[in-house]
């Protein structure tokens, strides 16, 4: 054999393309046994606190998507995981949670929780955790093209619908997914730590309109991301299981040890229960209270599945339910905030300033002095000094006109155009006409 062909010899039996896939899949902190990764995709994966920009493009439903049907445009695929599991300690899709069918882990998990004996910390661990996949183009790395983001519900999932639910219908940031007229999403990261392991988490998502559109053939490349989930049969999963279940039932027979029990101070109510979903409850694991939210009831097993605070959820049995304490809301006297205020928001570790313009229950919609606007707690803002406020007002007020034209900006903006892209927005005093005017000619 010749020296060129022994170099494409070896050439073809490389491990680097190996090594790079392993290094790719292994920093998601699954071995795929969850999804399937096509050869051609790469994973898009959080790797600092510099804030990202994202664009999520839709793609072609399969079967089995929970909130769309087969053939329509959707952004994600929601599915349910079991972590540690098996010898391997690795992920397997939860059946009940993702594809509604009886689930080995689930049903082990439900017959520990009746055991006042079981390892609490065992009975949390096996819970689904609720995650999802996405359709990802990294702005300031298009030439990677379309990847795959798997991330949990509550990194990332969770803080985009709330941005949405607490929108105005005005802003349109339902549509961020559409290929014409969507929005690049600006998510603000911050590291975060659980028990000694740091992870990355969005804290804040902004949403910028895209300076293009996408042309549908971008739907070539991405992935049905309904068709890579890795399914697994009942028995051959309840297989898996039990060699992680036979191996803890040997070292409780080597060790006894004492578990913590519930002290309750039992909200009255019966098994028969009174409990419905959306309650809040706190129960009491290893000595520590643990809040949550009711998310669903089974009256034949006398368990809630409770939605915990850190993410987690758990079927828990009515005995080892407590209700939480009610929390008052507040009286509308009592609300910190008017609209018209001059605040502060910290993003990104940053402050910004800018004015409310319209609050809502508990909420708060700020337009930034960037022009940027996006909607806080009011839990999160932080009124600017009166003196501070008027002395902002006053530098302002020298830029304008003293008289103002109808359809004319004060200070020297488009009008109708630049309604949120110059700081003295903030206190113009025709900024809803040109606000409206501007909604008229989108």
């Amino acid at each position: 054999m010749s020296k060129r062909s022994k170099k494409k010899e070896r050439k073809k039996r490389s491990t680097a393309a190996a090594a790079k896939r392993r290094a790719e899949t292994h920093k998601t902190g699954f071995d795929n046994t969850a999804f399937e990764l096509p050869e051609d995709k790469k994973l898009f994966a959080i790797k600092s606190d510099k804030s990202v920009r994202l664009d999520i493009i839709p793609y072609e439903v399969g079967e089995g998507n929970p909130f769309a049907d087969k053939g329509e445009l959707h952004y994600e695929r929601t599915y349910w995981v079991h972590r540690s599991i098996g010898v391997d300690q690795t992920s397997f899709v939860c059946l009940r949670k993702t594809c509604e069918e009886p689930c080995p882990i689930c049903d082990f998990r439900a017959k520990l929780a009746k055991d006042p004996d079981a390892d609490e910390d065992l009975i949390k661990s096996l819970a689904p955790k609720e995650r999802q996949l996405f359709n990802v183009i990294n702005t300031k790395e298009p030439d990677k093209g379309v990847q795959m983001w798997e991330i949990s519900y509550h990194l990332f999932g969770k803080r985009l619908d709330q941005e949405i639910k607490n929108s105005d219908e005005d802003d349109g940031y339902e549509n961020f997914a559409e290929l014409e007229g969507g929005f690049t999403l600006k998510l603000g990261i911050e590291e975060k730590s659980f028990n000694r392991q740091s992870f990355y988490e969005v804290v804040s998502v902004n949403f910028k309109p895209r300076d293009d559109d996408y042309d549908e053939d971008i739907l070539e490349q991405t992935t049905c991301l309904d068709d890579i989930l890795i399914i697994k049969e009942y028995d051959e999963l309840k297989e898996i299981l039990l060699q992680t279940a036979d191996d803890d039932d040997k070292d409780e027979k080597k060790t006894t040890t004492k578990k913590n029990k519930k002290k309750s101070k039992k909200k009255e109510k019966s098994k028969e229960s009174d409990w419905n979903e959306g309650d809040r409850v706190v129960v009491e694991i290893d000595g520590t209270d643990y809040p949550g939210v009711i998310t669903d009831v089974d009256e034949d097993e006398e368990t809630a599945e409770v939605e915990f605070d850190d993410g987690d959820t758990q079927d828990i049995a009515f005995d080892d339910l407590d209700m939480a304490e009610s929390e008052s809301e507040p009286e509308e006297d009592d609300i910190p905030f008017e609209e018209g205020d001059r605040v502060s928001a910290e993003i990104d570790g940053e402050t910004y300033e800018g004015v409310i313009k319209k609050i809502k229950d508990d909420k708060a919609k700020v337009l930034f002095d960037d022009g940027d606007k996006n909607t806080f707690d009011l839990d999160d803002l932080t009124k600017l000094e009166e003196e501070e406020e008027k002395s902002s007002k006053k530098d302002k007020g020298k830029k304008g006109k003293g008289k103002v034209k109808a359809g004319e900006c004060p200070f020297g903006g488009t009008f109708g155009k630049d309604c949120e892209t110059l700081p003295e927005c903030n206190d113009c005093p025709v900024w809803d006409k040109c606000d409206d005017a501007h909604d008229a000619q989108s």
